[in-house]
């Protein structure tokens, strides 16, 4: 145990112990020596002379029993808490002249030493840029509300974070460096302390990866598989080690996607147990993104009381059972849960694996027929509904969803896609020729929002539904369908190499020999507002 206020100490009888900064016990007292335990008596050790200090750690209980008496002093339950992250976790706010951290309280420093830091103010972060010992982030206030809480415990906190970091520059990513070190420094610390327990692991990051929406868009993978590897390799850590991540203020506008990075946190308890978000969207900034000092405050004392949420978060929130669309060939939705691209009647997998998947949604890669391949054939008639976003804001060429080619392949197949800004429906005839219709001006798909959208094709017509809050868009064209070469229906571009703009796509649905109308698509649009809200996706 590390001391409570200047030392906890036990005494009568000439023999006093007392309880030093690293855990070890310091027994001092009349004679030449003692013996001392630390297993009830089951065995004993010697120890010759006085003043001695007994290497104990301090969660054990040690017994002493020398020339002035014997005496007891009871080990302390060790709350180590991992404080990972960047800047906003390792603090930028100025000294405020208010609390330092309470007694009772140490880190274990960069050297992989216990030091206590009772009255203190700065945490041993390897930060370069936080020199100076008048900064402090939210485990100060946390600390002190801890302790307050929990007077009986033993804090320690092990700083990890590091300013202007994250998976965007591959510091966080499993295997990375800071990754590797938090793990190396918090194994280290339980292997000198067994007892100890990680009580929570306390998380504030997300503003490098929020730069760029290619960082911002693979954000939920990366930080869900570093939360995995930790409990995996961080000895103390378990599924039901709390997790608390920290949110961002409304005054931060210098990154392009924080709310795309900030949903990812929000989304946290959905995607796993024991874990909390707080908020941070009233919180003031002492620049462009770091918090001031009196909302770092507020910060700490937020994530103490997550703390309470977390643990009380014990199990996911059961997701709503979904059947497929009556009619549909097949009917996917996407996402880390459905991890095999299988589509809703269990039968249907995508024959190509995504770039990535995250809650609620996958994504195609922005390459050469970088889409995704599905089992179900083309045929005379055919519907595809898709609920997608675009991965990047150019006017490039992307292939929505379908069958078709570039020329010359012999195929005949059809697709919605859009080019220069403009989205087309183009059903090709007989010999590969283009029947190109106008759909949209501008493309409906941006980079901040869901959008469903359609395409059908029969002997006779092609049609284009774009589904909308404000005003459902539905273009219908005459069209002598000429099948030609059958090919499977793609998602993204299967057979069109020269068009690579990759997409998000959180829904999929496919009717073979069925051309829907714009009722029946606009019921399916309204059905797919429900069913997507209850997986956390807004349609636009």
């Amino acid at each position: 145990m590390i001391g409570i206020g200047s030392g906890f100490m036990a005494g009568g009888g000439g023999l006093s112990l007392r309880r030093n900064s690293d855990g070890t016990v310091t027994a001092t007292g009349t004679g030449s020596g003692l013996r001392w335990s630390v297993d009830g008596g089951a065995s004993w050790t010697e120890a010759i002379g006085l003043p001695v200090t007994l290497p104990v750690t301090a969660a054990q209980a040690v017994q002493v029993i020398g020339l002035g008496g014997a005496q007891t002093l009871p080990g302390q339950i060790v709350q180590a808490f991992l404080l990972v992250g960047q800047s906003n976790m390792v603090g930028r706010a100025y000294d405020d002249g208010g609390a330092r951290f309470p007694a009772n309280t140490a880190q274990w420093t960069q050297a992989g030493a216990l030091e206590d830091v009772a009255g203190g103010f700065e945490l041993d972060f390897a930060d370069t840029v936080l020199e100076t010992s008048d900064r402090f982030g939210p485990a100060l206030q946390f600390a002190i509300d801890y302790a307050q809480a929990n007077p009986a415990d033993r804090i320690v906190l092990i700083p990890c974070a590091v300013g202007n970091t994250g998976f965007v520059d591959n510091r966080w990513k499993v295997g990375d460096d800071l990754y590797a070190a938090a793990v190396a420094r918090s194994n280290a610390f339980f292997a000198a302390n067994p007892g100890a327990n990680l009580r929570a692991v306390l998380w504030h990051q997300g503003e490098s990866d929020a730069a760029t929406q290619a960082a911002a868009t693979a954000y939920e993978a990366n930080f869900d598989a570093m939360l995995a590897g930790f409990e995996a390799e961080i000895s103390a850590m378990g599924g039901t080690t709390p997790v608390i991540v920290g949110g961002f203020s409304d005054d931060n506008l210098q990154q392009a996607y924080i709310g795309t990075v900030e949903a990812v946190h929000e989304d946290l308890p959905n995607r796993r147990a024991y874990t909390a978000c707080v908020s941070a969207d009233d919180l003031t900034l002492r620049d462009t993104v770091h918090f001031d000092a009196a909302s770092q405050r507020v910060l700490g004392a937020r994530y103490f009381a997550a703390l309470a949420v977390a643990e009380a978060h014990t199990s996911l929130p059961e997701a709503p059972a979904v059947s497929a669309e009556a009619g549909a060939s097949a009917h996917y939705l996407f996402g880390t849960d459905n991890s095999s691209d299988t589509d809703l009647n269990g039968a249907q997998a995508l024959l190509d694996a995504p770039e990535s998947r995250s809650a609620g949604y996958l994504s195609t890669a922005a390459s050469a027929n970088g889409g995704l391949e599905t089992p179900v054939p083309d045929a005379e008639s055919f519907t595809l509904i898709m609920v997608m976003r675009a991965r990047d804001a150019g006017t490039g060429g992307g292939i929505f969803g379908g069958s078709i080619a570039a020329s010359g392949e012999g195929n005949s197949g059809w697709g919605i896609f859009e080019n220069g800004g403009v989205a087309y429906h183009n059903a090709k005839v007989s010999g590969g020729g283009n029947d190109l219709m106008v759909a949209e001006t501008p493309s409906p798909l941006s980079t901040s929002a869901w959008t469903f959208v359609a395409g059908t094709v029969s002997p006779t017509t092609q049609a284009y539904f774009h589904g909308a809050s404000g005003g459902s868009v539905y273009v219908s064209d005459a069209h002598a369908r000429s099948l030609g070469t059958v090919a499977n229906i793609g998602l993204g571009p299967t057979r069109y190499a020269s068009f690579t703009k990759g997409y998000d796509i959180a829904e999929a649905i496919l009717y073979s020999g069925m051309a829907l109308s714009q009722a029946e698509l606009q019921a399916v649009y309204e059905r797919s507002l429900t069913r997507l809200a209850a997986r956390g996706i807004t349609l636009g």
